[in-house]
């Protein structure tokens, strides 16, 4: 873009360091960042949420929490990078840690904050805390699941081998199951 003579700004960066985390290019991502800085976006929301979610994206959890923690202002986005960067990568107990932070923090989480939170307790193997998200989501904060919602509940139950309760949780569930569940 720079030999194009294209101005770039924090949407621009922010896309870019997304690819890089894609593809999965460290190096090549740390360097965007790095202009960016030069250009003085380095304080910018969207720009600290893009590399949150490369770091993540990267495997580097660790880096990507500590760049969170180092954020000025957060909002819901942000939270939902971080702790979906927690789930893809097997970091339950992190995960379940970041929503009690968020909700203390006075962040209201959303369909897709209750996604990343059942993710992660589905890939760790977390059924009860898995069960009370699920409730919690209904009853506390009026969000009506969706398939992606109820999926994560069959496959945690089912992975459990609590198969009475991911076929209840199938009947149940105000849509046709797909293949994919």
């Amino acid at each position: 873009m720079n030999m194009l003579d294209v101005k770039m700004d924090k949407f621009s960066f922010a896309s870019v360091i997304s690819a890089c985390a894609i593809k999965s290019s460290l190096e090549l991502g740390e360097q965007v960042f790095g202009k960016a800085i030069t250009l003085g976006l380095e304080s910018d929301q969207i720009i600290y949420t893009s590399l949150v979610d490369f770091y993540c994206k990267c495997g580097i959890v660790e880096m990507g929490r500590k760049v969170f923690d180092g954020m000025i202002r957060t909002d819901e986005v942000s939270w939902n990078t971080m702790l979906m960067g927690y789930a893809t990568n097997g970091y339950g107990i992190e995960a379940l840690t970041l929503f009690n932070e968020m909700e203390y923090s006075g962040v209201r989480p959303s369909a897709i904050t209750f996604n990343g939170v059942l993710s992660a307790c589905d890939h760790c193997g977390l059924v009860e805390e898995g069960r009370n998200l699920f409730r919690t989501m209904k009853h506390e904060y009026d969000i009506n699941p969706g398939i992606e919602h109820y999926s994560c509940m069959v496959d945690l139950f089912a992975r459990a081998g609590c198969f009475g309760e991911a076929m209840y949780v199938i009947e149940e569930m105000p849509f046709q199951a797909d293949a994919y569940m």
